[in-house]
């Protein structure tokens, strides 16, 4: 009987062998043909996208422009929130929207990759275009994370939140997957960044002071290039020259790269060093008004750079125009008189002025001075009071080379995180 039971046992082993084999044979050609499936979709299968190379150089629009403008030709963008059941995501439309309302640019169609979920829908993006939408919308979010797979990083704008996780791909590559938490409300952006541009905006991201404009229209009426040409330029002073000269017509930024804060404080001190060169050239010939011009400068300056704020400052000031009337700061002077002002204070040294740039110097004095001291008063205020620092993840190298990709769903774990 036992003998019996052993035959039994090793006939049903070389019956059962070829079926379980035939599984483990075709497993691999059901894989096969899976793929060919998932490639068959996505190459006929498309993703939209919002990219840096899309937005237009010109300037931002404010929501006074696109009032004056004619609104009989309507956006491709559907507002968010509204009946239209196009299958897109609120949240994805609602940027899309903003994008298009201060450049105009609207989603274009691209290859939808393998390794997005096919259920759902995504919008491509870049680090560039998400720097800009926090920047101009004063949002913040993770600061010096470092981009490594399996990071997650935060952004905030529009009154929501989003966050974002880096996925390592097949390249050893990485993409980035995101999600609103919130349809984004995008408050209206500021009359004072009507002249602002992308690539003022990227500036601004990579060091550039807040105040930034590649030009800038002075309170003469003027416009000017700003002097600040490269990132070697904020050490210098005359960034803050062009705070004053362009008190009326310049919002900052609330975002800048405090990394160069120690930058920016040497333009300061150098400020101060030009004034004081000022004093020792003009006070002995001055009148009693002029002198006094010089002195309270030297001391309110020297009294801000020491303390880190324009707290008080006005008090110091009091009796003179140093910080009053902010508008009317060198309204009285052309295009080559405050570009001569500028070189002054980027380039002259100790050594004695030439007879002509004295009588020059002489003649844009008082409003130099004014503009030299409004100009740190507002850095100092700004630091102080209204700045914060740009989301450092966003500033990466290999975040800026790789896709980001906005998701309409991301499922979350019971912190809130993403899965």
């Amino acid at each position: 009987m036992i003998e019996d039971w052993g035959k039994v046992n090793a006939i049903t082993a070389l019956v059962t062998i070829p079926i379980f084999a035939s599984s483990l044979l075709l497993q691999p050609l059901f894989q096969k043909a899976r793929d060919a499936v998932v490639r068959a979709y996505h190459r006929g299968n498309r993703c939209e996208a919002i990219q840096w190379r899309d937005i237009s150089p010109n300037p931002v629009r404010t929501q006074l422009q696109r009032q004056t403008t004619s609104t009989s030709t309507s956006s491709r963008v559907l507002e968010a929130g509204n009946g239209a059941d196009d299958g897109k995501s609120p949240k994805i439309k609602a940027l899309a929207q903003f994008l298009h309302d201060i450049w105009q640019v609207d989603p274009r169609p691209v290859p939808r990759p393998s390794y997005l979920d096919i259920s759902k829908e995504y919008l491509r993006l870049d680090a560039d275009v998400l720097l800009a939408i926090v920047l101009l919308d004063g949002g913040s979010g993770s600061l010096d994370r470092q981009p490594d797979p399996g990071t997650r990083c935060t952004l905030r704008f529009g009154s929501t939140a989003a966050q974002f996780r880096v996925f390592e791909s097949d390249e050893h590559n990485f993409f980035i997957i995101g999600k609103l938490s919130n349809v984004p409300n995008f408050k209206s952006i500021s009359q004072g960044y009507s002249s602002i541009t992308k690539n003022d905006l990227r500036a601004i991201a990579s060091g550039y002071p807040p105040f930034y404009r590649q030009l800038i229209n002075t309170n003469s009426g003027v416009e000017i290039a700003h002097p600040t040409q490269s990132m070697r330029d904020i050490h210098h002073p005359s960034w803050l020259l062009a705070i004053g000269f362009c008190s009326f017509t310049i919002t900052p930024l609330v975002l800048y790269d405090t990394r160069k804060s120690l930058a920016y404080s040497e333009a300061c001190d150098r400020i101060l060093e030009t004034v004081e060169r000022l004093q020792r050239q003009f006070s002995p010939a001055a009148n009693a008004t002029r002198k006094q011009l010089l002195d309270v400068a030297v001391k309110v300056l020297t009294r801000m750079n020491s303390y880190r704020t324009g707290s008080g400052a006005e008090t110091v000031t009091r009796g003179t125009n140093l910080l009053s009337d902010y508008g009317t700061i060198g309204r009285s002077l052309n295009a080559p008189d405050i570009l001569f002002a500028f070189k002054y204070f980027d380039k002259y040294k100790d050594e004695e002025l030439s007879r002509y740039d004295s009588e020059r110097l002489d003649s844009l004095l008082e409003e130099v001075l004014r503009a030299a001291v409004h100009g740190v008063f507002t850095w100092w205020q700004y630091v102080n009071n209204h700045g914060h620092e740009v989301p450092g993840w966003l500033l990466d190298d290999r975040v800026r080379l790789n896709p980001i990709w906005l998701e309409d769903d991301i499922g979350y774990n019971g912190d809130g995180m993403l899965e």
